[in-house]
């Protein structure tokens, strides 16, 4: 059985990674060194960085960017921070109340919003 907090850190994690990554890029970080600060893959970066229409998380990422919880990641990408430092900035952004507000607002709101008539 998994619990709720397991299933919003498996949807906040990837979403902040992706979020992180794409404000890198933008900032001319290349995808082998974003890669290298997060401990993966440049395939798996290459595969962040496009807005896919249809992604499931997309509006997750949208809301996170929105509301700056990726920034102190960001930060910490940029002064070139060691991975396991990122690693504990994303865990504890991924379960911080902020989150838990977006992702409230995203998965358990938006469904009663939309099927009012």
């Amino acid at each position: 059985m998994d619990l709720i907090c397991e299933k919003m850190l498996s949807v906040s994690i990837p979403s902040l990674r992706r979020a992180a990554m794409r404000k890198l890029s933008e900032r001319g970080m290349k995808q082998s060194e974003i890669a290298k600060r997060f401990g993966v893959s440049q395939a798996l970066v290459s595969k962040a960085l496009p807005k896919r229409r249809g992604d499931s998380q997309e509006r997750l990422v949208s809301a996170i960017v929105e509301s700056g919880i990726h920034e102190p990641l960001v930060k910490a990408a940029l002064e070139g921070v060691d991975t396991e430092r990122i690693n504990s900035i994303i865990d504890r952004a991924a379960s911080s109340k902020e989150m838990s507000v977006i992702l409230h607002r995203l998965y358990i709101q938006a469904p009663k919003a939309s099927s009012r008539p």
